[in-house]
C-alpha cells in the first residue's frame, strides 16, 4: 500500500492525490447513503472481508445499472 500512495504522488502530485482521495470517499459515502448501509460496510465488500445480502447485491447493481453478477462473483464457499 505504500509504493502505491509514493507511486501516486510521484506521478500526480499531491495535491492530484488528495483530490483522488476525496473524490473516492465520496463516492464511498454516497454509494452506502444510496442502499441503506454505513460506509464501513461498502469498505468491507470492497475489501473481500463481507459477502453481502441478495437485496445488498441487487441494490448496489441496481445503482451502477448492471447485473449483480458484474460485480459480485459466487465461489460456493
Amino acid at each position: 500500500m505504500d509504493e502505491l500512495f509514493l507511486l501516486d504522488v510521484r506521478k500526480a502530485g499531491f495535491r492530484a492525490f488528495l483530490v483522488n482521495l476525496l473524490l473516492n470517499s465520496f463516492m464511498i459515502v454516497w454509494l452506502a447513503a444510496l442502499v441503506g448501509v454505513c460506509r464501513e460496510m461498502i469498505g468491507h465488500l470492497e475489501k473481500g472481508q463481507y459477502n453481502p445480502s441478495l437485496k445488498l447485491a441487487m441494490d448496489i447493481a441496481g445503482v451502477f445499472g448492471v447485473k449483480v453478477e458484474d460485480l459480485f462473483e459466487f465461489t460456493g464457499e
